[in-house]
Formats: C-alpha cells, sequence, structure tokens
C-alpha cells in the first residue's frame, strides 16, 4: 500500500474498518461517500476521487471490484470496495486518492435553483 497516495480521510476509514469492521465504518457514512449494509453479500465501498494520468486504464482492478467512472482525464471518480484502496494506491499511473464528500443540505431544505431568470 502506498500511503502517501492515500488521503488522511480515506486512511483514517481503512484502519477504522480493519480494526473495528462494519462498526468502524458508522462515524464515516455521514461525511465520506461510503456505503454499505452490514450482513450485506456486497462489501462496503466508497466513491473517490482519483488523480492520474491522463490515459491511465484501470479495466484490470474491476476484478476487485474497482469502477472507475471515466476512461480518460488526470481527475476521475470511482466506486470501489474499501479493501480495494490498497491495490489502487499500487497503481503506478495513480498520484492520489480522495475521499467524495457529501454536501450539507440548504437551510431551507430547498434544492438550489440554476434559474437565473433568463
Amino acid at each position: 500500500m502506498q500511503y502517501q497516495k492515500i488521503a488522511p480521510g480515506l486512511q483514517v476509514l481503512l484502519e477504522d474498518f480493519q480494526q473495528q469492521g462494519f462498526a468502524g465504518l458508522t462515524r464515516h457514512m455521514n461525511r465520506l461517500g461510503v456505503i454499505g449494509v452490514e450482513n450485506s453479500p456486497k462489501p462496503p465501498r466508497t466513491v473517490v476521487f482519483i488523480r492520474c494520468e491522463e490515459n491511465a486504464s484501470f479495466g484490470h482492478l474491476a476484478q476487485l471490484g474497482v469502477r472507475v467512472n471515466q476512461l480518460q482525464g488526470t481527475v476521475r471518480t470511482a466506486i470501489l470496495p474499501i479493501t480495494s484502496l490498497d491495490p489502487l494506491s499500487d497503481e503506478p499511473t495513480v498520484q492520489r486518492i480522495i475521499p467524495s464528500r457529501y454536501l450539507p443540505c440548504f437551510p431551507c431544505g430547498k434544492p438550489l435553483s440554476l434559474d437565473m431568470g433568463m
């Protein structure tokens, strides 16, 4: 595992999961893009941003459950099992793995309108 490539928040998430199992994820679920249900056949997953080389290929990581959403670009999004952070960080084309974060709700409870009156 290349710890210098993994953002601190993801390192804490991974450590909590390794030490406490699913219970270690609960404090991260409202903050980071963590998806999982206890006793589910699917492993807990997280949504991340990947800084990588423009034409990096990640198809070979699909067998580990890593799904990168773009085929090219220096910043991409991905969803992967938390345990797959290790092999993703070992990829030579990856510079950084950053957690996605949930945005806070607006106080009025209404969705943001992009209508500029035009």
